[in-house]
């Protein structure tokens, strides 16, 4: 699996800064109402957004199918060495 970029990491710190503070905070009965469906709904849709990428490319022509994007080819830009990259079987 790549490694997780720069801008999941900062997405994932801005959701949980605004729900578990802000909102928390400044919003306590909404937050203690709607917290957990957030939090349920937000699991769910990556859930189904990972079977979706499964069956539409994974599954059909058993995983011959490569995207070539800025998203999944960006570490091999990289100015610096991940020799750990080059050993896993998908990357060759």
């Amino acid at each position: 699996m790549p490694v997780v970029s720069g801008i999941s990491y900062s997405s994932m710190i801005m959701c949980g800064f605004i729900f578990n503070y802000l909102i928390r905070h400044f919003r306590l009965k909404w937050w203690m109402q709607y917290n957990y469906i957030l939090a349920v709904s937000l699991n769910a849709g990556t859930m189904i957004a990972m079977a979706v990428i499964f069956f539409t490319l994974t599954l059909p022509k058993m995983g011959d199918i490569e995207l070539s994007w800025w998203g999944n080819r960006w570490f091999f830009d990289l100015p610096f060495n991940l020799n750990w990259i080059s050993d896993v079987k998908y990357l060759q």
